[in-house]
């Protein structure tokens, strides 16, 4: 995972990341984070949460490479076993 950007947005913290060669954005509104598919830029493509995390704040997820590994893992799995 490779952070490209973290900036402020209507009141929510977002990050602008590449992993596995895709771009996604992580919004975080204070209760739990988002995350969308984005385009190079960091404007959302589509709407559909492709994962996230209730609870969780963006600084959690993004402390490390290994917290992000383990997050974005069981958040893909989650939404797949739903």
């Amino acid at each position: 995972m490779k952070m490209v950007k973290l900036y402020p947005y209507n009141g929510s913290i977002r990050a602008h990341i590449k992993h596995g060669g895709k771009f996604y954005v992580i919004s975080d509104d204070g209760y739990g984070t988002m995350i969308f598919k984005a385009d190079k830029n960091g404007l959302i493509v589509d709407w559909f949460e492709v994962g996230g995390w209730n609870g969780l704040m963006i600084g959690e997820i993004l402390a490390s490479p290994q917290a992000f590994e383990d997050f974005w893992t069981k958040s893909v799995q989650d939404k797949k076993d739903k």
